[in-house]
């Protein structure tokens, strides 16, 4: 169970005669291991019993424990506030029973049971990460493996098994994430794509939740023997995403050859594609992509809503 220990104001316990709304942060606590916040719900009251609500911030879902802002809400003088905040894990967030009825997998593994991550890896064909976070990326970044998903992850890429895991809860360019407080240095968020272009190199599959079902299907028909496909039916079509290789032009003898000018496209060597990148180049109409680049959810939603064509060469 994760506790809230002490309630900081401005890192204070107290605080008297201020005349602003004051950023809030709190320490935790908990009876077990590698638990870690992945909710909270902050409210303000004028009595103690919080039956006057001056605010109620509802659970967000969010890692921030540090000088969380509160908006929209005015202090008034000489008046007493009290605050209490409900901190919540991943466990009480997303339940057991909830995982049950809506997945119905053939066992439920916690952190801090007596489980063998190793064994379920040899096991299993492959690992999927539906909600990879800043810390985990991280880890996995320099190589620390000292919880039950890392110590699984290390042992998928040491035995050669594919690794996909879904990347909106660390692409430091999530717009959910900036709305919920999430203002970071640049330098900052550079740290957090590195860690993700280490996760590629290291053979992981990244993806969005929106593409999580698709990757994880293509991923898998590349590693198990599948029939050959029949030439006679049409082709599925595409994702939005064009994934096509530009060849170069070939001279005919019948026909001229026409220089082909792409003064309105820009080639991006890049092994992670985020929103911010796409504003960057909003000028350009087609955007080249190298073939094995992650294009974020919101960096296609971005090229989407300004008309900007993705292709992956």
């Amino acid at each position: 169970m994760l506790k809230v220990k002490e309630i900081r104001m401005d890192y204070e316990r107290e605080l008297c005669g201020t005349d602003h709304m004051p950023g809030f942060g709190w320490v935790l606590t908990s009876d077990q291991r590698n638990v870690k916040q992945e909710a909270y719900q902050l409210q303000i009251a004028e009595d103690e019993t919080f039956e006057i609500l001056v605010f109620d911030s509802g659970v967000v879902e969010s890692e921030e424990s540090a000088h969380v802002k509160v908006k929209g809400v005015s202090l008034k003088s000489l008046t007493d506030y009290y605050v209490r905040v409900q901190a919540k894990a991943a466990g009480e967030v997303i339940t057991e029973e909830r995982i049950r009825n809506d997945i119905g997998p053939d066992a439920i593994y916690v952190e801090g049971a007596p489980v063998n991550g190793r064994q379920i890896v040899d096991d299993s064909q492959f690992v999927i990460i539906p909600s990879l976070t800043i810390n985990t990326a991280a880890k996995v970044a320099n190589c620390i493996s000292d919880n039950l998903l890392t110590n699984m992850i290390s042992r998928a890429m040491a035995t050669g098994k594919p690794i996909v895991a879904a990347i909106d809860g660390c692409c430091p360019d999530n717009k959910v994430r900036e709305q919920l407080g999430f203002k970071v240095t640049e330098a900052y968020k550079a740290k957090m794509r590195h860690n993700l272009e280490d996760m590629l190199a290291y053979g992981i599959t990244l993806t969005t939740d929106y593409s999580l079902c698709s990757k994880v299907n293509e991923v898998f028909s590349a590693k198990v023997s599948l029939p050959a496909l029949d030439n006679s039916k049409p082709a599925p079509k595409k994702d939005r995403i064009v994934s096509t290789k530009m060849e170069p032009a070939v001279q005919s003898v019948s026909q001229p050859v026409k220089k082909v000018e792409t003064p309105s496209s820009v080639k991006l060597d890049k092994k992670v594609i985020g929103r911010v990148d796409i504003a960057k180049n909003a000028r350009f109409k087609t955007i080249v992509v190298r073939q094995d680049a992650l294009v974020t959810g919101l960096a296609k939603d971005e090229a989407l809503n300004r008309g900007i064509t993705i292709v992956k060469e």
